[in-house]
């Protein structure tokens, strides 16, 4: 995984497009061959400038080590943009136990993912909340698995 760069669209004997690109990370980088099947896949995620997750098999039959990709990627950064997690509620469900409780699970799964509720009714008043930073978390399965039995499957997004 890592940053796209210096992409170089080529061509093959029998016209077909491929492309040849560095992927790089703090730590370097590598070249890799995205052959034409795989870039009528993914064409629209090989552009540079662009962070992709690769998968394919380590070729260092050459001078240098490069990789021919098989699969391309975008990788979930929405716990690093703090993209956060959206909770409805309905006004009936906001008792004081069910709110302590909520609290409890988001205290649970500490972490920087900041959480927003939506109080609404089916009416046209609906009211958003921040929660507080000291109850962001991190997203997980687990997590949502338990903000779905508190507070139901719709009320989580």
């Amino acid at each position: 995984a890592g940053l796209l760069t210096s992409v170089t669209k080529k061509f093959t004997k029998k016209g077909e497009t491929y492309v040849v690109g560095t992927v790089e990370d703090l730590a370097g980088g590598i070249e890799v061959m995205f052959f034409p099947s795989c870039y009528q896949t993914y064409a629209d995620l090989l552009v540079e400038d662009e962070i992709l997750v690769v998968q394919g098999r380590l070729d260092d039959g050459r001078d240098t080590m490069q990789v021919i990709a098989d699969r391309v990627s975008r990788p979930d950064l929405s716990e690093a943009t703090g993209a956060p997690i959206q909770l409805k509620l309905d006004p009936r469900q906001c008792a004081p136990e069910l709110i302590g409780r909520l609290k409890g699970v988001l205290v649970e799964h500490a972490g920087a993912v900041p959480v927003m509720l939506t109080v609404a009714n089916g009416g046209p008043r609906v009211t958003e909340l921040a929660v507080p930073e000291s109850l962001a978390v991190t997203r997980s399965p687990g997590l949502f698995a338990e903000l779905k039995m508190l507070l139901g499957a719709e009320a989580v997004r």
